[in-house]
């Protein structure tokens, strides 16, 4: 395992363990709340954490070597995506932040076009994304529609494999990342909201190599929606 992916996964695990604290405090707040009241970003700053379903997009791989100039194309199970923002209201209807999550999903197959044939075929794309956002709030009292987007890096590993002695796929590598969407939230109490949303993603030239020695230099763009759910907690002026 490279140190990339023991990252991933001890960022995995702690935003997991959040989100289960998190519902532990979101569930006493419901229960004590005998009505909603205004959305939980009413102050200056606020923390976020959510997860929720990744689905990735069958994306191309191209080699560009002379000896199998061509494309693979890669196709993936739903997976999931956990992440957490801390971010600040610029104005009463705009909001920035800082996002890192994570999102993983598992290889099902894989797909020559050139050939043309379709193989089964086993392993993983995985990414840490750390994202600059702004969103633009719709205040229409107990509830908040929003959309916006956010702009940074998506670090990714990934691996896929068939019947072949190599993988035809893996690597690490760290490519732009974008994301656009919206989403409602709703206040739960004065400190704490609930917010659902969805997300479409990508991560632009990425480059990851097979092992085979005739298909190398493999470059791709990964793009996927994300359906998630969260919390935001109101942290005041700090």
């Amino acid at each position: 395992m490279n140190v990339q992916s023991e990252l991933a996964t001890i960022m995995k695990n702690l935003l997991l363990s959040g989100a289960c604290a998190a519902a532990l405090v979101l569930g006493c707040s419901a229960a004590q709340a005998a009505d909603y009241e205004e959305p939980a970003v009413g102050g200056v700053w606020y923390a976020s954490i959510f997860g929720g379903a990744s689905f990735l997009e069958e994306f191309d791989i191209t080699y560009s070597n002379s000896g199998t100039a061509g494309i693979s194309e890669t196709s993936t199970d739903a997976g999931f995506i956990v992440g957490g923002a801390i971010g600040m209201e610029i104005s009463p209807n705009v909001r920035a932040e800082v996002e890192v999550s994570y999102f993983e999903n598992q290889v099902n197959g894989l797909n020559y076009p050139y050939f043309p044939v379709d193989y089964d075929a086993s392993g993983h794309v995985n990414s840490v994304n750390l994202l600059v956002n702004v969103w633009h709030d719709f205040n229409m009292g107990g509830f908040t529609p929003y959309i916006g987007g956010g702009a940074g890096v998506g670090f990714v590993d990934a691996q896929a494999a068939w019947s072949d002695p190599f993988n035809e796929l893996v690597g690490s590598d760290v490519g732009f990342a974008f994301q656009a969407g919206g989403g409602v939230r709703f206040g739960l109490t004065e400190m704490i909201g609930a917010d659902v949303g969805y997300r479409f993603r990508g991560i632009l030239d990425v480059t990851l190599p097979s092992d085979d020695p005739v298909q190398t230099n493999a470059s791709t763009d990964i793009y996927g929606h994300f359906v998630q759910a969260g919390i935001t907690i109101n942290l005041g002026g700090m």
